[in-house]
């Protein structure tokens, strides 16, 4: 009778580790899965009407949105489809539709120039156009010409 009590309490002391195993493993793929969610939140373009004000004293691109709330973009993808340079002071004052990501960019020291090994995440335009461009606008303006 003790032997079988004995291996009771083992049999269930394993069925009871083993849960708990399976149950953590469990949390583990959710917080996997949800800090891939995370990143391709993170991937994803997203899209802003906002006014042009600048550069910056870093060269970065400054925006407002409707609300006043300062954007700064760090740089322009160099595939972007527009046509339009932020370089362009006419552009300042603007309203804008703007396409972005989050992306990393590699930090560098200042007093040497090398890269510091670290990354910083900020927001690339992707595109960007006036915010009343639409393809028709496009096509009438070139079957004018």
């Amino acid at each position: 009778m003790k032997k079988i009590i004995t291996k009771s309490v083992y049999v269930l002391f394993i069925a009871l580790l083993s849960l708990n195993v399976q149950n953590s493993n469990a949390q583990e793929q959710d917080m996997d899965e949800q800090k891939i969610e995370m990143l391709n939140d993170q991937q994803k373009e997203k899209k802003i009407n906002v006014t042009y004000k600048g550069l910056n004293v870093s060269d970065n691109f400054r925006f407002t949105d409707n609300k006043g709330q300062e954007i700064v973009f760090h740089d322009e993808s160099l595939d972007s489809p527009s046509k339009l340079s932020l370089f362009d002071e006419e552009l300042i004052g603007k309203r804008f539709v703007v396409h972005y990501k989050w992306v990393d960019v590699m930090l560098f020291d200042k007093n040497t120039g090398l890269t510091t090994g670290k990354t910083m995440k900020v927001k690339r335009i992707t595109n960007f156009n006036y915010v009343n461009y639409s393809d028709k606008n496009l096509n009438a303006v070139a079957s004018n010409k």
